[in-house]
């Protein structure tokens, strides 16, 4: 998928950014966030992502509806506390601990 963004500049001028984007599912949110424990509050905290907007966004099934800025903030804030997103026919999450320890990964996806 390719998405075209508008983004307002301090200047008051718009710059279009157009990239292709792998998109993660609402369903993919909510286990990463039920697998690392984290609450609503406690990822909005950590993103920047108001805890409205996550509400919003994390209600129902499918593609994220949100910002591009809020979508890559979760997307880091989560890959960050080591989700992997999976982004295939059969999406899914995938956690990988720390390189300090064995490097095994446990493998969450959608049946």
């Amino acid at each position: 998928m390719v998405v075209i963004d508008l983004i307002n500049t301090k200047n008051g001028k718009f710059q279009i950014f157009c990239f292709r984007k792998q998109m993660i599912l609402k369903e993919q949110i909510r286990a990463a966030r039920a697998y690392l424990q984290m609450s609503l509050i406690e990822l909005s905290d950590l993103s920047g992502v108001p805890y409205d907007s996550l509400r919003k966004i994390e209600k129902g099934f499918g593609y994220l509806n949100c910002s591009t800025v809020n979508y890559f903030k979760l997307q880091k804030t989560l890959t960050d506390h080591g989700i992997v997103f999976i982004v295939n026919e059969e999406p899914g999450i995938q956690y990988v601990e720390s390189q300090d320890t064995s490097g095994r990964i446990k493998n969450f996806t959608k049946k």
